[in-house]
């Protein structure tokens, strides 16, 4: 019989390794367990052929002690070398896959915008034209398909010229047909036609309009007109019937204007949308004066034009701004609103509307505050962020535009504009090709309202801010009017619209020159002034033009008043002529009017007359 030695040696052993029956090594008298070595326990053992001394000799092989050493060190080098490769390989994949993934982009982006080309030629031909004597307009124009016929129509407010705090009821006599008031209206258009589908008139001026409510259930959206001395009433989208009208309430200031309400839900359960409303303005008060009417924040009813709730801003400042809602990614909404004036400072606000209903006005936080001139102009909401909530991107009155993050409100970017002020809300669109919106933004140049040397138009960079167009495009009169934009497929293709008001003859350093009034000239002579007269001898035109980036600037024209001459003044009206005629029908009226009220009176009134 083989002895025990013989038997290691056999079968390869040696006597200084051992393994115990519970799969454990020594290691300087400590007893190891396999798996924390580092080396798994095998599924099976290794098989080797069997011998008559395994029946009597039990005992599991030995390691030797190199083996015992380095065993775990290579397996586990092995193992970390396959980790490692097993990663490098993944990371290349990634970067092969990514590389074809920019790669497939950018072609597919080049063959895009070589399949999707901008327009370059830029034609306009009328569809139809009307003109309406003795009306002013500014508002925007609101779409709506009215009369069932499958093409939008076009529903606008309006000002006749005669409205002021108080006009004599002799003018809606002589020019409006005896309506019992004619200070302003609301009037909608066929627009397949243009012929008119309906007027209604109102005591006074409407520059704010928001169609997009039905309020009395006939499936035709209803529209909401707002304007000046606390003008605010629903009419019917079908035929202009008057659904209700603000009641006075110890909300309404009689002087003060109304500006263009925002949809809310249906907050009384009446079945109807509800209403946010801005009720401000002092237009009897000299800019610069000391005191002004403090703004108020009304929550009104749709359905009847009753007030729900309403506060004075936080401030006691002004306000001009219509108020916008502000949806963040938990559902809440915040109302958005402005206070301060052209000459006195304010801030842009934030409440959220379960506090504003609940009249908790001291809740309201701040966005953005300036020290001498007030939040007036309602900014544009759009994503520039892409985190899926819209930002805040607006035309300050102090010679600035800023971009706020729409759900921290820091600030993103900001555009200076030195010694300018701007009354319109940037347009929005694709001037290059990113796909961050770009903006549009007109600023007023010179001292402050009424008086600027020109005006100026520019692109703004949606990523940074940064000036698109190599030099502004200037005016010497300018417009207040906010450019609008035509979407087209393609980024960089849209089209921006804009008004040029300007003087002939002007051109280069006469935009810098600078003027002045003579003392005494009050503003509303100042605001109303012929420019190009007074400054240059020359006579004043307008024009539209369309620019993208492939047009360069300015852009094409797209309407011209010196062209439209015969179209503009088709149907030019002489008033006096129109007074006299009236007076020989109606002889009365002169006695009436000499002795109402009085003759001081009379005069402000005929000042009032004339157009």
């Amino acid at each position: 019989m083989a002895t025990y030695t013989e038997h290691l040696e056999l079968n390869g052993l040696d006597e200084e390794d051992e393994l115990t029956d519970d799969e454990v090594f020594t290691r300087g008298g400590k007893s190891i367990p396999l798996d924390e070595n580092g080396i798994s326990k095998p599924l099976m053992a290794p098989r080797h052929r069997a011998s008559k001394t395994d029946v009597l000799h039990t005992r599991v092989r030995k390691v030797p002690p190199l083996r015992v050493i380095w065993g775990p060190i290579i397996y586990g080098l092995i193992a970390l070398g396959a980790v490692i490769g097993i990663i490098c390989l993944v990371v290349f994949l990634i970067n092969t896959f990514m590389a074809h993934l920019s790669t497939s982009h950018r072609l597919l982006h080049t063959q895009t915008q070589q399949a999707i080309l901008p327009c370059t030629n830029i034609t306009v031909s009328d569809i139809w034209f009307q003109t309406f004597p003795m009306l002013t307009t500014e508002t925007a124009v609101r779409l709506d398909d009215i009369n069932l016929d499958g093409a939008e129509d076009i529903i606008m407010g309006f000002g006749t010229g005669a409205d002021a705090f108080y006009y004599p009821p002799v003018v809606c006599d002589v020019y409006f047909d005896g309506k019992k008031a004619c200070g302003g209206g609301i009037l909608a258009l066929n627009g397949r036609t243009g012929q008119e589908i309906w007027r209604r008139y109102t005591p006074h001026e409407i520059f704010g309009i928001n169609c997009n409510a039905d309020l009395d259930g006939d499936k035709i959206k209803d529209c909401i007109g707002a304007g000046r001395m606390a003008g605010l009433l629903a009419v019917s989208g079908k035929d202009g019937t008057v659904i209700w009208n603000f009641k006075d309430s110890d909300a309404k200031i009689k002087t003060s204007n109304m500006y263009t309400p925002v949809y809310i839900n249906d907050i009384n359960s009446d079945g109807v949308p509800d209403l946010v409303q801005i009720h401000g303005g002092d237009p009897l008060k000299e800019p610069g004066s000391p005191t002004r009417l403090i703004g108020r924040l009304l929550v009104i009813s749709g359905r009847n034009g009753q007030v729900v709730q309403w506060v004075e801003v936080p401030d006691k400042k002004e306000s001009y701004y219509s108020p916008q809602i502000l949806t963040h990614p938990d559902g809440s909404q915040l109302v958005m609103f402005g206070t301060g004036g052209e000459t006195h400072g304010g801030s842009l606000w934030y409440i959220s509307l379960a506090d504003l209903l609940n009249g908790h006005i001291e809740k309201a936080d701040t966005i953005y505050t300036d020290k001498y001139k007030g939040i007036m102009t309602p900014p544009v909401l759009i994503d520039i962020t892409k985190d899926g909530v819209l930002d805040i991107v607006m035309a300050m009155f102090n010679s600035s535009v800023i971009a706020f993050n729409g759900l921290t409100f820091e600030t993103i970017w900001v555009s200076h504009f030195p010694s300018s002020e701007s009354y319109s809300t940037p347009g929005v669109g694709y001037f290059n090709d990113d796909d961050v919106p770009d903006f549009i933004v007109n600023y007023q140049t010179g001292p402050g309202f009424p008086v600027y040397y020109y005006t100026q138009t520019t692109i703004l960079d949606g990523r940074n801010g940064q000036h698109l167009l190599s030099e502004p495009i200037k005016m010497v009169v300018g417009t207040q009017s906010s450019p609008l934009v035509i979407s087209a497929e393609g980024f960089g293709n849209d089209i921006f619209l804009y008004w040029v008001s300007d003087c002939h003859g002007v051109s280069g350093e006469s935009y810098n020159l600078e003027f002045s009034f003579v003392h005494g000239t009050t503003i509303h002579e100042q605001s109303r002034a012929d420019f190009c007269k007074l400054r240059f001898k020359e006579k004043l035109f307008t024009r539209m033009y369309a620019l993208n980036h492939a047009s360069g600037p300015p852009g094409t024209i797209m309407y011209d008043s010196d062209t439209r001459q015969q179209v503009e003044h088709r149907n030019s009206l002489n008033y006096t002529e129109i007074g006299l005629k009236f007076l020989e029908k109606n002889p009365d009226y002169w006695t009436d009017y000499y002795n109402y009220p009085s003759q001081g009176e009379k005069n402000g009134q005929m000042k009032i007359m004339g157009h």
